[in-house]
């Protein structure tokens, strides 16, 4: 009998530590998801979007082209308007109706369309991951363990229909909602 329960004693430590490297496993494979995701820094969406702030509601087409710190957003509106956006962190020029405007990039968002909205944080939460070093609350998480929504910088992000791109899981709907302002997301692709 002493045998019997030594026997089972030794296969369950064995069980248990084969499930303790599992989980290891795991942890490792997405903790090496969100550095793949965060380090790159080259990447295209083309995605549908709607809008809505205090005033007015829309919708439109955009095509955004993040390479490093540099973004080029093409945005095509119905009736044919088209506004181009291209920058950097600090400084974005609008290009509408033949007419160039230069605008910081924190408030080139609210000056376009009326949103509150930064261009730095939108790079981050389009990839499902919150700004570094930015505090974040009412953070969920799913069963999968992928980000569901969070707050930030007074906007609520909610992530959803992720989908496996080049080995890495992507939200392809984000809606966001602030103070009487939402936007929402539709992506349609990515490409990196």
């Amino acid at each position: 009998m002493k045998y019997g329960l030594r026997a089972n004693l030794i296969l369950l430590l064995l069980l248990t530590g084969c499930l303790t490297q599992n989980t290891q496993k795991e942890q490792n494979e997405q903790n090496e998801q969100k550095i793949n995701i965060i380090s790159n820094q080259s990447w295209t969406i083309r995605s549908k979007i709607s809008f809505s702030n205090s005033e007015e509601q829309g919708f439109a087409t955009l095509e955004w082209r993040q390479r490093k710190d540099n973004h080029y957003i093409d945005l095509k509106f119905p009736l044919n308007k088209k506004i181009f956006i291209s920058g950097d962190n600090k400084i974005s020029k609008i290009s509408y109706n033949d007419q160039n405007h230069i605008f910081e990039t924190e408030h080139a968002a609210h000056k376009l369309v009326g949103l509150s909205l930064s261009f730095s944080n939108l790079k981050w939460w389009i990839k499902g991951i919150q700004v570094p070093n930015k505090p974040t609350i009412g953070l969920l998480v799913a069963e999968n363990k992928l980000t569901k929504e969070f707050s930030q910088d007074g906007w609520i992000i909610q992530l959803d229909d992720y989908k496996n791109i080049n080995d890495q899981l992507l939200p392809m709907k984000i809606s966001m909602r602030g103070k009487k302002n939402w936007l929402i997301l539709k992506i349609l692709s990515w490409e990196f």
